[in-house]
């Protein structure tokens, strides 16, 4: 009865059956596996009694409303009408399935409580579709921008000036310089702009030790023979004398 009612229903690409009466997830179609172990030849027997063997087995890739999901070693008989998700290797897994008032909800194998999916019953043949849609396999590309180490080459020179040297050939081997909006740190450190320091209630000694100025220095990178990091300069403001 289960196969007779699918042939009424039209195919789908991401359409799955949830199955008891399988003992593991089964596809159709190979376009949905990233990479196939053909190594693995299984005899599956379908319920008309024929016997076919799987192609191999993959994990598949699919986007849910919680994020990606994984459905771990599916088996790829291309014989199938539909694809099949085995309840019992889902429960494996992990996975919770509750059935009730014609809907059964999938609870994630981590946390109990987070709902992956719900899934409906068709009254019309009381089986349960889910529908998925397949993560697209998307190529990236690395490649290392090198404008921020031409930066610091040259003393922390602009980038646009940069690019005019590459653009007018006056450098060799100078590659393209792409022109960004972050800041450079040292260059803000360093040509940050400063108000000057108030002069109106400023005042001078008129004898010696009568205002002294100091100032301490460090931690140093690199430390002195005597293994010291810091120094401190004291100014006497009337002789200058450090």
């Amino acid at each position: 009865m289960f196969y007779a009612t699918q042939d009424s229903i039209k195919e789908k690409g991401g359409s799955w059956y949830l199955y008891s009466g399988c003992s593991n997830h089964m596809a159709k179609d190979d376009t949905i596996f990233k990479s196939i172990d053909e190594s693995v030849k299984v005899k599956v027997r379908l319920r008309n009694g024929n016997v076919v063997e799987s192609k191999g087995k993959c994990n598949v890739t699919v986007e849910t409303d919680k994020g990606t999901q994984l459905i771990h070693d599916v088996l790829l008989v291309p014989s199938l009408k539909e694809n099949l998700l085995s309840i019992g290797q889902m429960m494996e897994k992990g996975y919770t399935l509750h059935f009730e008032g014609g809907v059964c909800k999938i609870l994630d194998d981590k946390n109990k409580r987070s709902e992956i999916a719900q899934v409906k019953m068709n009254k019309s043949n009381r089986s349960f579709l889910l529908n998925l849609k397949y993560a697209t396999n998307i190529a990236m590309k690395v490649q290392v921008d090198d404008s921020w180490l031409w930066h610091r080459r040259f003393g922390h020179f602009n980038t646009h000036a940069l690019k005019l040297l590459h653009e007018k050939n006056m450098m060799r081997d100078l590659p393209s310089i792409k022109e960004n909006n972050k800041v450079c740190e040292g260059c803000l450190l360093g040509k940050q702009h400063r108000f000057p320091f108030l002069t109106s209630g400023a005042w001078r000694a008129k004898d010696l030790l009568e205002l002294i100025h100091t100032d301490i220095c460090g931690p140093m990178r690199t430390p002195s023979h005597e293994n010291n990091r810091y120094f401190i300069l004291f100014i006497d403001d009337f002789s200058r004398m450090t």
